[in-house]
């Protein structure tokens, strides 16, 4: 056959090539393709017809009976026993007639197949080749899988891949074969274990099709597998050596790992590794729970031909790296895994992890100064150009973290560093060059790793805060946790060595809110981190913050899991030892304690689940690890301990204005609804309180919106409030004759302005900030606040909510009149609950917490109380003694700052002293009198043995400092240089307990103003002898 090409079109000729006759019709050569200019063939007709159909369909029939006798015979006997007795018969009788066709043997043809319903998929391959897995497994990463086999012919001609996708359906034991099968794995497994509940939990379960397609001892192996699973996240192995003709058995299990999604990454591994698979089964069981289980069973071999076992080199890799893949991402950073390199060997799983770790950190710090320009994809493209620098940065790395190095790192390691640092600096381009010494900075700034640690559930770096650029992070943490894994990256962030604060879950819907997210997530940690810490200025722990960005689709749970297990591989020293995992090389070399509390989408199961993995890791004070505990905690919203503070703020406020709550009307708006925390305790402290003198006329949540200027009703409110309903539920009956008053839901726009405008709109004596969004009031809208007078439409606000206004929309507003008591103050007895939750978490088991929690927490809220009086009423004092220069705000944020510095100047100087230096009655009173009495009556022995060392040095120095700023005021250590303060304080705290002394004379001496000579004393005594004693040191 030959083509001519004519007018521009191919034409097709017959040559004498018998191969090609095939295409033309005998008596008129045309073509097959047709057209125009072909030649017409002369139509058959009658017996010609008759006779040409007969031949071939003799020819056809004789081609399909040659297949059928050939390929009949082999098919039933060259298929491992498993396919026929689990495969239906219909399904066999298609997988033979698809064979018969020639497709796939003689054009070599990969072919999907379905059942009639579409809940299984067939694949029917060509040969024996592991490739042909891999492409089958790239095919299936879209569908939902139950049960996967995927087996080779004995003479490696044909690989069957099947796939169950249909919905989960449990077993029908009135099935003949299900009870058949079931009952026979019940035999094996109650032959292994006594557990009856656990058996009949399992195997009664199960899904349907799965049971059909699955022999009893399969079953069974399951069970065990998955009940090794039971207590832990960590993945479980089994490999039996010389299982099946010289090959090995190696089984896998996974909790919560979905077979499409790791399907083709453990087959990615063991090709890696050079294992030829004959054999591969993959079911998910327990469906019925939540934590769900994926086991693979591989029937393989090595290339090398070598027998393998569990001390095989190449099988140690594969195991190690299969046990990791359920932690990593699976991106396209998997590039440097599958491919060599310059000649040399690929990376290895984790090397790609901390590759993409490295990229990870580049892209996030350096994008502060040009988000389009150091972009993933534009530093993978550098990293897979400069693959050889990149192996030595891995190598570099080595050098610093890896256990196994130490004894060559100190001589290689300034080489490799002094190497790098060269190649880097002859980089022409200057993005390129600033993405490597980033890189740089990040493992020269790595102070442990959980890298090497064998069963992590995530990458942990703990990082020197010196890394950070002070021009972008001019306030430095004490220290930081970079966090990466599977479906997530995150930071932990605290401001001292002794810290808490809330774990917040950020789930993106897409990936451009992903993006977003991702490029934020420091700033946002950091940020907020620094905030707790103005907050914190009253308890021992200073300001932290975990911020974890998941990506869109990713599992919130197994991520939260991966990124807190992880910090605690980082924190937890053997307790015999006192030192970390011998897998970590610790370059900071202290023992640091963590404090998490719940924030945005941590739910009550994790916060469980977090204190269960301290416990298992051996944290020491595990029970103290998260607060908010749903048993053992002192639950926020039950108790309404935010909204204790709030109120007592608001009080103060009110006395400012002049307005005696307790025989005064004053009229009240709020954002937040009667079923949120803070809005619905402060709804029931306003009338706790205040009775019907608190006029509630207008609030506004999520759902709706109610007004009244004679003020809502109180008793539908705390209807509302008990029944934890939204504002749009308030019964319009219960509304005055006011023509303006309302209720509505948002569900239109016209209500969605009016409720959104609502706040802003309507005037009254306060406005509470309960809800609502962050920087609601902002710098373009701060006006909208204000009445048609230019006065603002509320003479005061107290922040129940976190940054419902900006600092410029604050200022403006305060320039206005407007009095302000900020959310870091007025809502601040939140995390002073915590504090103490954590505390008695320190020195007290749950049963016994148990026993005293009705009297623990009652005095806790009493300390509440009493310390926002201090704040409050300190705020005021100096507002008013200033003359008002100063606003409130500005004055909150000034008082923690000094305290805070106070704080941590006492705690550099007490960090210095000896256990013994310590162990002073000073100190030690300080501490028992911070308790509640609840622990100090009945638990008192255990405070100063079991209280934490650090913990007791941050007390101290958080209750000095406190003690002092409230008692004395802003200025006065404000004022002084830093190297005076610690010596002030000592003084101090001498001539406190001398003023104590003095009084008690006082009060039994018979001297003429002796109560006014008391009354000073107690006041500004201590002061003035510490002043006096000062001067008379000059």
């Amino acid at each position: 056959m030959s083509l001519e090409k004519r007018d521009n079109v191919f034409k097709c000729h017959a040559n004498s090539s018998s191969e090609d006759s095939w295409l033309f019709d005998s008596k008129s050569h045309s073509g097959l393709f047709g057209g125009k200019d072909w030649f017409k063939p002369e139509a058959k007709k009658g017996q010609e017809l008759e006779d040409y159909i007969e031949e071939l369909t003799n020819s056809v029939r004789h081609s399909i009976d040659s297949a059928i006798d050939e390929i009949t015979p082999w098919f039933f006997s060259a298929l491992p026993q498993f396919y026929y007795d689990t495969t239906p018969g219909e399904e066999k009788v298609r997988d033979l007639r698809a064979l018969i066709t020639g497709q796939i043997f003689e054009r070599r043809q990969t072919i999907q197949l379905w059942n009639k319903d579409r809940s299984k998929t067939t694949f029917l391959a060509y040969g024996g080749e592991d490739a042909l897995l891999h492409e089958i497994a790239e095919k299936v990463k879209k569908l939902s899988i139950s049960n996967g086999t995927s087996f080779k012919s004995t003479d490696d001609q044909l690989l069957i891949s099947s796939f169950q996708t249909g919905a989960y359906k449990k077993a029908d034991l009135n099935h003949e074969k299900v009870a058949r099968t079931i009952g026979q794995a019940r035999s094996i497994l109650e032959a292994e274990t006594k557990d009856q509940a656990a058996i009949d939990d399992f195997l009664l379960n199960l899904d349907q099709e799965l049971v059909l397609n699955t022999a009893p001892a399969r079953l069974a192996r399951l069970f065990l597998l998955s009940q090794l699973l039971d207590k832990q996240e960590n993945t479980i192995s089994h490999l039996i050596p010389n299982y099946h003709k010289g090959m090995a058995r190696f089984d896998i299990a996974y909790k919560n790992m979905p077979i499409n999604e790791s399907y083709k990454a453990i087959l990615d591994i063991l090709k890696r590794y050079n294992f030829k698979i004959q054999r591969c089964l993959s079911s998910l069981v327990r469906q019925h729970r939540r934590s769900q289980v994926t086991v693979y069973t591989f029937i393989m071999e090595h290339e090398s031909g070598q027998p393998i076992d569990e001390k095989f080199i190449p099988f140690l890799k594969a195991s190690k790296a299969a046990k990791t893949l359920k932690w990593v991402d699976s991106d396209l950073f998997d590039f440097f895994m599958n491919k060599p390199l310059d000649d040399k060997e690929p990376f290895s799983l984790n090397e790609v992890n901390l590759v993409r770790s490295i990229s990870g950190w580049i892209h996030i710090f350096l994008s502060k100064k040009n988000p389009y320009t150091y972009t993933e994809e534009r530093i993978f493209k550098l990293f897979s150009k400069q693959t050889g620098l990149l192996k030595n940065l891995v190598l570099y790395y080595k050098l610093r973290v890896d256990p196994r190095l130490q004894g060559e790192s100190k001589k290689r390691l300034p080489e490799i560093k002094a190497h790098l640092q060269a190649k880097i600096r002859g980089i022409a381009d200057s993005v390129e060059k600033e993405i490597f010494e980033e890189a740089m900075n990040f493992i020269g700034h790595i102070l442990k790793t959980n890298y090497f640690t064998p069963h992590k559930t995530g990458l942990a770096f703990r990082m020197d805060p010196d890394c950070l650029n002070p021009e972008y992070y001019p306030n430095k943490p004490f220290g930081f946790f970079y966090l990466v894994g599977r479906g997530y990256r995150g930071f932990q962030v605290r401001y001292r060595d002794t810290a808490r604060g809330g774990l917040r879950i950020v789930m993106p819907k897409d990936s451009g809110q992903h993006e977003g997210s991702l490029l934020g997530s420091f700033d946002e940690v950091i940020g907020l981190s620094y905030a707790q810490q103005m907050k914190n200025k009253d308890i021992p722990e200073g300001g932290s913050k975990a911020v974890i960005i998941l990506a869109p689709g990713a599992d919130k749970r197994n991520a939260a899991i991966g990124a807190v297990d992880s910090i605690l591989n980082l924190i937890t020293p053997d307790p015999e030892t006192g030192k970390l995992h011998h897998s970590i090389i610790d370059h900071y070399g202290k023992e640091e304690s963590i404090y998490l509390g719940p924030d945005e989408n941590v739910t009550n199961d994790l916060i469980d689940k977090f204190i269960s993995l301290a416990q298992n890791q051996g944290y020491r004070y595990a029970n103290a690890f998260m607060s908010s505990k749903p048993d053992s905690g002192i639950n926020h919203k039950e108790y309404g301990v935010t909204s204790e503070g709030l109120n007592v703020f608001l009080d103060n406020m009110l006395k400012k204005l002049n307005i005696d709550p307790h025989s005064e009307l004053f009229t009240v708006k709020m954002t937040g609804g009667p079923d949120g925390d803070v809005a619905g305790n402060e709804l029931k402290f306003l009338h706790r309180e205040y009775g019907e003198n608190a006029r509630v006329t207008a609030i506004a949540d999520g759902f709706g919106a109610a007004y009244d200027p004679q003020g809502l009703n109180w008793n539908e409110l705390l209807r509302l409030v008990e029944e934890e309903r939204p504002i749009r539920d308030f019964d319009g009956e219960f509304l005055s004759n006011a023509p303006e008053a309302f209720v509505i839901a948002a569900n239109t726009p016209e209500h969605i302005k009016k409720r959104n405008n609502l706040y802003a709109e309507v005037v009254s004596d306060i406005f509470i900030p309960a809800g609502g969004r962050p920087y609601t009031v902002n710098d373009s809208n701060w006006q909208d606040f204000l009445t048609r007078d230019g006065v603002p439409s509320a003479k005061a606000v107290v922040e129940g909510a976190n940054i419902f206004f900006t600092e410029e929309a604050r200022a403006r507003l305060q320039e206005k009149g407007l009095l302000m008591f900020k959310d870091s103050s007025a809502n601040k007895c939140g995390v002073i609950c915590s504090s103490f939750e954590i505390l008695s978490s320190l020195l007290l088991t749950p049963d016994e917490f148990a026993e005293i929690k009705a009297d623990y927490v009652e005095q806790v809220i009493s300390k509440l109380r009493a310390w926002a009086d201090l704040e409050a009423k300190l705020l005021l004092k100096e507002y008013r003694e200033r003359g008002g220069s100063k606003n409130l705000v500005d004055l909150s944020k000034l008082l923690s700052q000094v305290i805070n510095r106070v704080t941590d100047l006492i705690a550099e100087h007490v960090d210095q002293l000896s256990d013994e230096e310590f162990n002073i009655d000073l100190f030690n009173n300080i501490i028992l009198n911070y308790m509640p009495d609840a622990i100090r009556e009945s638990y008192e022995d255990r405070i100063l043995r079991d209280l934490p060392k650090s913990y007791q040095r941050a007390l101290v120095s958080a209750e000095i400092a406190s003690t002092i700023v409230y008692r004395e005021g802003i200025s006065w250590l404000d004022m002084l240089p830093d190297k005076n303060i610690p010596e002030v304080i000592k003084t101090y705290m001498y001539k406190e307990q001398r003023v104590i002394e003095l009084v008690q004379a006082l009060r039994k001496a018979d001297l003429e103003g002796r109560d006014e000579i008391t009354r000073i004393l107690e006041i500004a005594g201590a002061r003035t002898l510490t002043l006096l004693e000062q001067k008379e040191s000059l």
